[in-house]
């Protein structure tokens, strides 16, 4: 298990017989390329022999190239499961003027919370994350008249790799080329620095898609994911 996410305001409760309860609101578990289904199942029973869960828990498996084996083995075993595909896309930055450092001025209290509301659809983000972004040009943002339209969080993978997070405009602003604008300004300033930029998108999201193919990402096949959110309460354990 190699992350637990703390919510507040709605925690689950997750008690084993070895140590005090921790309060949270997902568990995460990733699993290596050799997990397997009958892992899968000894997993599953090793939690419902020695573990109490208190209210209610959502476990996600995130299972590579859409491992039909273990997701079966994970439907068969829980009532209460959702599932999320998503594709893997790369880019080689090549052929972009380079720009090294993003002209953006502080945000307002208006514009960040703005920022807040055009990524919640995606991710919610603390304001002082995003500002801690921005700040550190991890957080590319675009403005019509002050007012924020595009935005588009990265991180750094590897020396030559980074990934694209999170990247939205606003509802009333789609469909009027901002996508492509914000991807080509991301792109001018990470060439500089880096070679490849990935990022995974959820299957269904084919306006995504379609835009990410024009500018230039190819679907690498092989690293698409499943994601299986099993969700535990104090009843089906």
């Amino acid at each position: 298990l190699t992350q637990l996410k703390c919510s507040p305001e709605n925690p689950g409760r997750f008690r084993t017989p070895y140590g005090p309860v921790l309060d949270f609101q997902q568990l995460y578990y990733f699993t290596p390329e050799t997990f397997n289904a009958s892992n899968v199942v000894g997993l599953i029973q090793h939690f419902k022999d020695n573990c109490l869960v208190v209210g209610e828990l959502e476990i996600l498996f995130r299972l590579k190239g859409n491992d039909l084996i273990v997701s079966k083995s994970l439907e068969s075993a829980f009532t209460k499961i959702r599932h999320k595909t998503f594709l893997h896309f790369s880019k080689k930055l090549e052929g972009y003027p380079e720009t090294e450092k993003l002209k953006q001025t502080d945000l307002t209290n208006n514009q960040l919370i703005s920022v807040q509301h055009i990524l919640s659809d995606l991710k919610q983000y603390p304001a002082h994350e995003l500002l801690d972004l921005y700040k550190n040009e991890r957080l590319l943002v675009q403005f019509i008249d002050g007012v924020p339209t595009s935005c588009l969080h990265w991180q750094k993978i590897s020396t030559d790799v980074i990934e694209i997070v999170t990247m939205a405009t606003s509802l009333q602003d789609r469909r009027k080329g901002l996508g492509t604008a914000i991807l080509n300004q991301f792109f001018s300033f990470a060439s500089s620095k880096f070679t490849e930029v990935i990022l995974k998108v959820e299957v269904n999201n084919l306006s995504a898609i379609k835009l990410y193919e024009k500018c230039g990402f190819r679907n690498i096949e092989e690293e698409s994911e499943k994601w299986c959110y099993v969700t535990f309460s104090e009843k089906s354990v």
